[in-house]
């Protein structure tokens, strides 16, 4: 990765200054400049870690929410150390503003290397958003088909290759229990 290549869009997420960083005219203001350091420095592979977790972060934020997929959103922080950025492993802890509580990083658990970044669009506060996970395709599949009407002889919308019947429509209808004999 060079200079050139960085993104332009990292200088829109600023790095927060602890206390004892705020006159240190040196500290990189943005995550653009976080990976010049990172590169000046020698420390490519924290400079490619870098813009790859914050390239997915900026792609989430471009596509919105897509109803397969569900987010972790809250504060997050960059590492000094392995480069990582991201929700801290103590989110729950670390309150909006100021540094309180220092955030661990999730990836390598360093806390007094790390620095929280604030993300800021059109003036207003944009929280990280990390994908958490992803809905599998079969429930997807599901899903569609609870929304579209299928029926009983259609082959199923999991791709089993059975009739709907013989497949998912036994996992949604429980069958009644049968009489006996004695009734």
């Amino acid at each position: 990765m060079s200079e050139k290549r960085l993104d332009p869009r990292f200088a829109s997420i600023s790095i927060e200054r602890k206390d004892e960083e705020v006159g240190d005219k040196n500290f990189p203001p943005n995550l653009h400049a976080a990976m010049q350091l990172f590169l000046m420095c020698g420390r490519q592979e924290q400079a490619q870690r870098c813009g790859k977790i914050v390239a997915q972060y900026i792609s989430v934020l471009e596509k919105g929410p897509d109803g397969k997929t569900s987010h972790d959103i809250g504060r997050a922080c960059i590492c000094w150390s392995c480069g990582h950025v991201g929700l801290p492993s103590n989110r729950s802890r670390c309150k909006k503003t100021g540094y309180k509580v220092l955030p661990i990083c999730s990836a390598c658990k360093e806390k007094d290397q790390t620095n929280f970044v604030k993300v800021v669009k059109s003036g207003d506060f944009v929280p990280w958003i990390e994908i958490k996970s992803k809905a599998s395709k079969e429930a997807v599949a599901m899903a569609e088909a609870s929304e579209k009407k299928v029926g009983r002889n259609d082959k199923c919308p999991c791709n089993s290759g059975k009739k709907y019947k013989k497949c998912c429509l036994l996992r949604k209808v429980k069958p009644l229990p049968m009489a006996s004999a004695s009734d």
